[in-house]
């Protein structure tokens, strides 16, 4: 057997192809520790989370009134809020990889700062989802708006006092009241004109319902749910019939 013989790849991976990278997708030791680290994490803050109630009852020295889980509008409340919890986390996770995910979720404010900055990091990587180049990406860019994030916020707290004035003037309330929708229009502008047949069917069902059905369309996270399933199901035919 000639050693120096070199071996012919039929089939070269491309960075074009989707469903390969770079980077060997096996499971290796980091994703198993990133998994350990990511549930102890959301283990305990979960723990902290529901922990609130009882910390301020003690402080306060009171009791904690349960017969308000008798209220059916609670209950409406809860359900609403557990079924977009459910579905931010399939919506999400395929995005953002397991360690983007668990900082994300941890952490918060998923919708109007990790999910943009890790949409605009990984648009300009250029890297695909499901690799594991989309992964890292994704978990410097959320790691990254959380650092920020938290840095932010301790000169906000610090700078609140003297700037008090401002933030209650009320010619200044539309302005902040109008920040979310403001960024996501701006992002929305970009996919829109990238896939336009994408954008149609979703936006004029959200809108129909928005105008017809105002209990609903108010409903951010039923909203969320409804028109993800829109796109995935309009971008899936299209896919197939090789329109896009």
């Amino acid at each position: 057997m000639d050693e120096n013989k070199t071996t012919v790849v039929e089939n070269p991976v491309t960075l074009d192809d989707y469903k390969y990278s770079n980077i060997s997708q096996e499971i290796t030791k980091y994703d198993k520790h990133m998994h350990l680290v990511g549930k102890l994490w959301m283990g305990g803050i979960l723990i902290l989370l529901l922990s609130v109630p009882f910390i301020i009852a003690a402080i306060f020295q009171t009791t904690i009134d349960f017969n308000v889980f008798t209220k059916g509008e609670i209950w409406v409340l809860i359900i609403s809020q557990y079924v977009g919890a459910i579905a931010e986390v399939f919506i999400y996770c395929g995005m953002l990889g397991k360690g983007g995910s668990y900082i994300a979720f941890v952490t918060g404010n998923l919708s109007n700062l990790k999910i943009p900055c890790a949409l605009n990091a990984i648009d300009i990587a250029g890297t695909k989802t499901g690799t594991k180049e989309n992964e890292i990406i994704s978990t410097i860019a959320v790691a990254s708006s959380s650092i920020v994030t938290t840095i932010m916020i301790v000169i906000g707290v610090a700078a609140f006092a003297p700037l008090q004035p401002i933030f209650s003037n009320p010619v200044y309330q539309p302005a902040f009241g109008s920040v979310v929708y403001a960024l996501f229009g701006a992002m929305l502008v970009k996919y829109v004109i990238e896939y336009p047949k994408l954008f149609v069917l979703p936006f004029a069902i959200a809108t129909i319902i928005g105008c017809c059905w105002q209990s609903v369309g108010g409903n951010v996270m039923i909203m969320m749910i409804v028109c993800a399933i829109i796109s995935m199901g309009t971008g899936l035919v299209l896919l197939k019939l090789k329109k896009i």
